[in-house]
């Protein structure tokens, strides 16, 4: 491996993250920090966080005028040639191409020298004027970092990376190899060279969720909409402090152990009450729990394809933008850890351990759960018996009885809501339901679909594990494939798709995906079409119900004599998880119809 997949190559790229100026405003009548997304400041009016894409509504609403426009506009022009730095690394790392990294670094002072234009433009030649002074604080690093990046030499050989352990292959019950121990399995990852992937990787995924979530807060979609979950979790946590019992004082809609993160994030809340000091503990937790699926995700693909497919897949999941926004204010990064940290236990034959986390999964968000069939029916396929699973489902039942049977005594009815309300709601307009429903109500005037909807979930969820037992083989592949389209059959049929469901899905398709170059753009156009849905047109196609603000609840496939653009947008994004669902469903029959001939499966 040469060293462009060092982590110190990304050094350049956390200028996204750093503070760039301090500044005071004219008058004393403020204080700011101002990063190159985003500015944090303080008034006497009180504390506020403004995005940089606000700023430029006001200016091209003519609210800002004269030099700070100019300014603005100069400070945008040098954070998109920031964020185009930062690509063109990723790509210079992902090649390891040492001379586009090098000429790639002559942005740097470009971009340093358009900050300190706009700061100049703004606050004077001195930067200190009657309208503030300013202090850039981090705009020097842009020139040294640039000088570093173009001179330095680059790209010898730090070694080889180490070919990760693959999974044992089991035919009709036989073991062909025996597995060394976990611990020696986990060690692997101690490795310098692997560090230096898992790092990068790292490293690029905490710029990109830092760069799409604060890119994310446009002047459509205020600050409180987006951390409206988070609002919603402080108020879950703080409610324990009171004395009150989730699933009987009040309604949940979640599992049990949903409650576990919450409480991890309470704990700074005992010591400083506060809400932002929750939104910070929460965000933080989530961004740990998503840099462990990053991990999960390199290691698996690594075990099943070799170090260059692991990089890449973990690239893909790395740098997943709808993903990015969502993760650190929303929950579902936590449910999908756990379900990958049960797959990856179970494809180092620990099924045990597999099924455990699973049930694990499913306690803190259902969708976990799909796993179990596929658990046993692979266990099935490669010659076990069924009293072979009696010991996990034992255990994973006591642990379930153990956690739901306390809730279910207290208060049974305000108990079962959390698994019954949702059997009742009306489908919503960002579901492939509520499309299929303004089709036909289009055609034939009738909503066929909305009552329709668990008969078709089912049904599909059916033919999955029939196929899957029928005409698939017993590989890892096959195995992570038909868990990845049962979850996305549940989530096509269901009444609901919510932008963050993303992050269900984004691990699979890293994984499954990461094949040829048309796949990658397929990949990458799924995020995009899901981040332009949240946040970039919140409030245009899509809106739920919030306080302070109007939903979008309904749209038709005509608006006058022209398609409306709800509908001309969820065609789209319909069309490509269509197409997503189906090159998986050919790649798998494909992957199986080798099998089936005789050539050797990848294990």
């Amino acid at each position: 491996m040469v060293e462009m997949r060092h982590p110190v190559y990304l050094l350049p790229s956390l200028l996204l993250l750093i503070p760039l100026n301090i500044y005071l405003l004219g008058g004393g009548i403020g204080t700011g920090i101002q990063w190159g997304l985003f500015r944090y400041q303080v008034t006497a009016g009180g504390e506020s966080l403004v995005s940089l894409s606000q700023d430029l509504s006001l200016v091209s609403a003519g609210l800002i005028t004269g030099n700070n426009a100019v300014a603005y506009l100069l400070w945008a022009l040098a954070v998109l040639l920031l964020i185009g730095y930062f690509i063109v690394t990723v790509s210079a790392v992902l090649m390891e191409k040492p001379g586009i990294f090098r000429n790639n670094s002559l942005l740097l002072p470009v971009c340093g020298s358009l900050f300190l234009i706009a700061d100049l433009v703004q606050y004077g030649m001195l930067l200190n004027s009657p309208g503030g002074l300013c202090i850039p604080v981090g705009i020097p690093l842009f020139f040294i970092l640039g000088i570093w990046g173009y001179y330095t030499q680059h790209g010898s050989d730090t070694g080889s990376v180490p070919a990760l352990p693959v999974p044992v292959k089991t035919i009709r019950g036989k073991t062909a190899e025996r597995p060394k121990g976990l611990w020696s399995r986990l060690t692997l990852y101690a490795e310098p060279a692997v560090l230096c992937e898992l790092s990068t990787l790292v490293l690029i995924a905490i710029i990109v969720r830092f760069t799409a979530f604060f890119s994310g807060l446009l002047p459509n979609i205020p600050l409180n909409v987006i951390l409206g979950d988070t609002n919603l979790y402080y108020w879950y946590a703080t409610s324990l402090t009171w004395g009150q019992i989730p699933y009987s004082s009040y309604y949940v809609p979640y599992p049990q152990f949903f409650f576990i993160p919450l409480l991890i994030a309470l704990v700074p809340v005992l010591i400083i009450k506060s809400y932002l000091v929750f939104i910070f503990t929460w965000s933080v937790l989530m961004i740990l729990a998503d840099m462990a699926v990053l991990v999960l995700v390199y290691s698996i693909a690594g075990r099943l394809w070799g170090k260059d497919r692991a990089f890449l897949c973990g690239l893909l999941y790395a740098t997943a933008i709808s993903a990015a926004f969502f993760i650190p204010i929303t929950y579902d990064v936590v449910p999908s850890f756990l379900l990958l940290l049960s797959l990856w236990m179970y494809l180092y034959r620990n099924e045990l351990a597999g099924f455990l986390m699973a049930t694990v999964g499913a306690l803190t968000k259902w969708y976990p759960a799909i796993a179990f069939p596929y658990y046993l029916l692979h266990g099935i396929k490669t010659g076990k018996q069924w009293r072979d699973f009696a010991r996990p489902l034992l255990l994973s039942g006591v642990l379930v009885l153990i956690t739901l049977v306390p809730f279910l005594l207290i208060n049974t009815g305000e108990f079962l809501k959390t698994y019954t309300i949702h059997a009742g709601r009306m489908p919503e307009v960002n579901s492939a339901i509520y499309y299929l429903d303004a089709v036909s109500t289009f055609l034939i005037h009738a909503e066929l679909f909305r009552s329709l909807s668990l008969l078709l979930m089912i049904a599909g969820e059916l033919a999955l594990l029939y196929w899957y037992y029928r005409h698939l083989d017993s590989g890892p592949q096959a195995l992570i494939g038909c868990i990845f389209l049962a979850i996305f059959t549940f989530i096509l049929a269901n009444k609901v798709f919510s932008t963050n469901y993303i992050i269900w899905l984004v691990p699979f398709l890293s994984l499954l995906l990461a094949k040829t170059p048309r796949r990658i753009l397929l990949f990458y156009a799924v995020q995009v079409i899901l981040y332009l849905e949240t946040p970039v047109l919140f409030g245009i196609i899509y809106a739920p119900f919030n306080e302070g603000y109007d939903a979008v609840t309904s749209y038709t496939v005509l608006t006058g004599s022209l398609p409306s653009l709800p509908f001309l947008f969820y065609t789209i994004k319909f069309g490509l998880l269509a197409l997503v669902f189906w090159i998986i469903v050919c790649d798998l029959n494909d992957g199986s119809a080798t099998t089936a001939q005789g050539t050797t499966h990848p294990p």
